[in-house]
């Protein structure tokens, strides 16, 4: 009886070896199959390609004009007209602006490329959050098989006591109800496990019903040493809110440059060439023109515009440091304590529950205590192992949320 018990304990101790799939072949098939993420590198690249347009001419535009056709035949053709003039004109904005409109909407592709990384680290954030729900489902409800295991064998057990007369009938009704509601607790486990799968496929970019793929695997990394002054830094210069928000006040920057550059003139050149009837004289006809800014309302507003613009994006910029400063000691704070959690877990709590467990299964066989007590200590078993599951969970959990904070990844 006792080789029995050993064996039923030991499960817990050396569960079976599978093919796993990992957080890292998740996040690898999101980065590739995500729509979402697909979307805003589209937008990056196009807004790139924008940066070269601005930067460029305007197309030359040819022109050809047919003058005095007659009146009874005014088809456009250089034999029936007068004259027919050929131009090819030219405009040329003042030096300078073409290549502050060119670094004002590569900034806004900065800016982009910055809110690009930040819903890359959003959505793995929330792939983490799924994926750490979905293995935490999948270990309680393997931890909670294994105690069923133990308990429709400690049933057996009990039904040959009570044939010897050993043990009332009432015990093994008792390992009856229990089973019965472990039943109930793992339908409950399985349905979650269906809904965190289907979350899961979603933010990777799969249909709903798409397998995970074998034993998703348990997360085997050391917790990480977090330093609040280490992952401030490291925020400042790596935060892709913050790198949005600086490239919003370049472009700010510039915008209000290029809105004094208004005030400039801008060229046109034109070149022409007159061919009367069917003879090209040996002469060319060159133009030259500026344009007028005379209207000084609309460019004092431009320019009172792209100041207010330049000094929101610096207010938002404290403004947001101060947030990530708040959230980010918030979010290690509770981080910490779930690890205090955790320890208190590892060091004691599983241990003695461990242990009192084998030992009210050893005294049941000698007698000494009755099949409720050792009820007793399958639960408590069981509740401490699941509430032990669902911190680890909390815990990496809390983690991807200081990742997304700090914009660099910590596990």
């Amino acid at each position: 009886m006792r080789l029995l018990a050993i064996f039923l304990v030991s499960i817990f101790l050396f569960p079976p070896v599978s093919s796993a799939t990992t957080l890292e072949d998740l996040i690898e098939t999101a980065k590739k199959e995500n729509p979402e993420l697909k979307a805003i590198e589209s937008k990056v690249k196009a807004m790139e390609q924008r940066a070269i347009v601005e930067g460029s001419l305007d197309d030359p535009m040819f022109k050809v004009e047919f003058m005095d056709l007659p009146r009874d035949n005014p088809i456009p053709y250089p034999s029936n007209a007068m004259q027919t003039r050929y131009s090819l004109t030219q405009t040329i904005p003042f030096p300078g602006r073409l290549g502050l409109k060119k670094a004002f909407t590569s900034s806004a592709a900065g800016q982009m490329a910055a809110e690009l990384k930040a819903k890359e680290l959003e959505i793995l954030s929330s792939i983490k959050t799924a994926y750490f729900d979905y293995l935490y489902d999948v270990k309680a409800i393997k931890t909670t098989t294994e105690i069923k295991g133990i308990i429709d064998a400690l049933k057996k057990v009990a039904e040959i006591k009570y044939s010897t007369g050993l043990t009332p009938q009432q015990d093994v009704i008792k390992a009856e109800v229990e089973l019965s509601m472990i039943d109930t607790e793992l339908a409950e486990l399985e349905a979650r496990k269906d809904i965190a799968k289907i979350n899961l496929n979603g933010l990777i970019g799969r249909k709903p019903d798409t397998p995970i793929g074998g034993e998703i695997e348990g997360y085997k990394h050391e917790r990480p040493r977090l330093n609040v002054e280490e992952l401030s830094k490291t925020a400042f210069e790596k935060s892709p809110m913050l790198l949005a928000i600086n490239s919003n006040i370049k472009e700010a920057e510039i915008g209000k440059e290029l809105s004094k550059r208004k005030y400039s003139i801008d060229f046109m050149f034109e070149m022409a060439a007159v061919q009367r009837e069917d003879r090209f004289p040996d002469t060319w006809n060159l133009m030259f023109g500026i344009t007028l800014p005379i209207w000084s309302g609309k460019y004092r507003g431009m320019q009172a515009e792209a100041g207010y613009s330049l000094e929101s994006a610096k207010a938002s910029l404290e403004n947001t440091r101060i947030n990530i400063l708040k959230e980010l000691n918030d979010e290690v704070r509770m981080l910490k304590a779930t690890e205090r959690i955790l320890e208190l877990y590892e060091k004691s709590l599983a241990p003695m529950a461990e242990i009192g467990f084998k030992s009210s299964l050893v005294s049941y066989e000698t007698g000494r205590v009755d099949f409720m007590t050792v009820i007793e200590g399958e639960r408590t078993l069981k509740k401490t192992k699941i509430d032990y599951l669902r911190a680890t969970a909390d815990y990496w959990q809390r983690l991807s949320e200081i990742e997304k904070i700090v914009g660099e990844e910590l596990m």
